[in-house]
């Protein structure tokens, strides 16, 4: 496990102001859900992560913080430049061609810089960072695996949950997890499946949860969120599809 630099989830003093992203996203869920969700091409991410130097892991999770970015300003436009949101990533470390069966999962917790207005930038803090996890042990081939990896069974997901719900708050804001779905056209009574959607439960002190998962050349971002306390889930959504164009823009 990595644990980032010891901090209250994206809480900072900047002069006589406190800037507290964590009160966007912490709160007690109520009964009912909101769901979105942010295409995009595997292809299209790998290219970037070729040009831009990283891996496709860095390029979803600056994508994402993209889009954490246009939430948070869409609530707060103040939002100072060393703001970042702890997510924390559970991931399967299931070799390629491992034997099915059990679960191989690791957990890192990462800061997304969501005060950082230039994408290149946000994209270069989110590249180190996983650049020093790798160094650790902690993710290695986390990359691999979202491009070639078969199929990891949904219980990431629970898993996922379960991590949530005994993590201590506020030591994380919100949940992402990466699962690598069947990188080929999957059927259903001879008929094809046009699309795979993640979903991770919210925590117990959660609002917002991101759950990116590939298939057949695609990958969806699908993000659960409390329905009374974020009915603007949508901005979260079209922010990541942004922030990935940001990036694609910039791979030239």
């Amino acid at each position: 496990m990595l644990n980032a630099a010891a901090a209250v989830v994206g809480t900072l003093r900047i002069g006589e102001t406190l800037a507290h992203t964590e009160d966007h996203l912490l709160g007690q869920p109520g009964p009912h859900r909101r769901w979105a969700w942010a295409d995009g091409s595997l292809d299209e991410v790998k290219r970037i992560k070729t040009e831009l130097g990283g891996t496709v892991n860095d390029v979803i999770l600056a994508a994402i913080t993209a889009g954490y970015r246009a939430f948070l300003l869409g609530r707060e436009p103040g939002l100072p430049e060393h703001a970042f949101v702890r997510t924390m990533v559970p991931v399967s470390t299931r070799p390629p061609g491992a034997p099915k069966g059990g679960n191989e999962v690791a957990v890192m917790f990462a800061d997304m810089p969501v005060g950082l207005s230039n994408p290149l930038t946000r994209y270069e803090a989110i590249r180190q960072q996983m650049a020093s996890a790798k160094r650790s042990g902690t993710v290695e081939g986390l990359d691999s695996l979202l491009e070639n990896a078969v199929f990891v069974p949904p219980a990431l997901y629970a898993a996922a949950g379960r991590l949530a719900a005994r993590t201590p708050q506020p030591a994380v804001a919100t949940i992402t997890t990466n699962v690598p779905g069947p990188q080929k056209q999957l059927y259903m009574l001879g008929r094809p499946m046009q699309r795979m959607l993640g979903y991770v439960p919210l925590g117990m002190n959660q609002l917002i949860t991101v759950a990116i998962v590939s298939y057949n050349g695609q990958i969806c971002c699908g993000i659960t969120a409390d329905y009374d306390q974020v009915p603007d889930v949508e901005v979260l959504a079209a922010g990541i599809e942004s922030g990935l164009a940001e990036l694609s823009a910039l791979a030239g």
